[in-house]
């Protein structure tokens, strides 16, 4: 491979290693939003409702349409479980 080449490389993959770190910083905040929206809307209990947490996304994002709301649910309560049992 020419250097050039390598050197392109090395950048692309820079490049994607500073997307992929971009994502996950967002990814974990938006979590943080989520679990602080969702305490408010319980109460602050440890337990809730679907609808409880349905309405904590729509506070963090008003313009989810319903089918994205219950398909975002499905994602964060997948999220929670592994989280658990991954301790």
């Amino acid at each position: 491979m020419h250097p050039a080449e390598c050197q392109a490389e090395h950048r692309a993959g820079e490049f994607a290693e500073a997307l992929r770190d971009q994502f996950m910083v967002e990814h974990a905040a938006y979590y943080v939003e989520l679990e602080e929206a969702l305490m408010e809307k319980n109460g602050f209990e440890a337990d809730c409702m679907r609808e409880q947490l349905a309405a904590a996304l729509v506070q963090l994002d008003p313009d989810l349409l319903d089918k994205q709301v219950w398909r975002r649910l499905g994602w964060v309560v997948i999220r929670r479980l592994f989280d658990h049992y991954s301790m």
